[in-house]
């Protein structure tokens, strides 16, 4: 977790005027499009984030969340600069005693563009217990360093939690593998403004040594 410091809902800020400049509607737009299909592409395609996390100067990431609901689950998904966490919560609650192995592979083949071509494929790759229950943890990485991802469909982690399915997409591709681990927790501080579209609403208060994205101009966002 040491790429998204995952954060309780009640520190997330609801959107009501805040403009997100473009470049990160752009960037999250184009990692939307390369791990998602079919109706989780669908769901989140022209969806805004609802809500906000900003780090005000603590070293752990800013956030975004997009919320709803789609099918039969209730949907949270959170995104940091590397990693988006998705959050399926059964809208009748975590079935008991958990989630099956078959809905888990399913979900995996039908909404994301993981690499399998059918559902009995991912649950073998993933070692998939046949009823997940909660803090229970499941991957397909075959290496334990993160930090070694040279594509997303090789390392995607997921868990049960309290609040139903879990799982955890990096933001890493064969061209970018090198520099898309290089962490900017204050990658949303840079281009989150205030109604005015040129003021930010919580400026850097601190650069990492690994940080690609750059300062953001007061350049009024849209």
């Amino acid at each position: 977790m040491a790429y998204l410091h995952p954060q309780p809902k009640s520190k997330f800020t609801r959107f009501s005027g805040e403009k997100l400049a473009e470049r990160i509607r752009h960037e999250s737009g184009l990692w939307i499009g390369r791990l998602f299909k079919g109706p989780f592409y669908e769901f989140m395609a022209d969806r805004k984030p609802s809500r906000f996390y900003l780090n005000q100067g603590r070293p752990e990431a800013s956030l975004l969340m997009y919320e709803g609901t789609l099918e039969d689950y209730a949907v949270t998904v959170v995104e940091s600069y590397n990693v988006f966490l998705i959050t399926l919560a059964a809208t009748n609650g975590m079935p008991a005693p958990g989630i099956s192995a078959r809905e888990i592979a399913t979900v995996l083949t039908n909404w994301f563009n993981v690499k399998y071509q059918s559902a009995d494929e991912a649950a073998r790759d993933f070692s998939l217990p046949a009823v997940l229950s909660s803090a229970q943890v499941f991957t397909n990485k075959k290496f334990p360093e993160v930090g070694r991802i040279r594509n997303w469909r090789d390392y995607i982690v997921g868990f049960g939690s309290s609040q139903g399915l879990c799982l955890m997409l990096f933001k890493a591709d064969a061209p970018s593998a090198s520099r898309s681990f290089l962490y900017d927790y204050n990658w949303l501080n840079k281009w989150l403004y205030k109604a005015d579209g040129y003021t930010l609403l919580d400026p850097p208060k601190n650069e990492q040594l690994n940080n690609p994205a750059g300062v953001g101009k007061p350049v009024k966002a849209r």
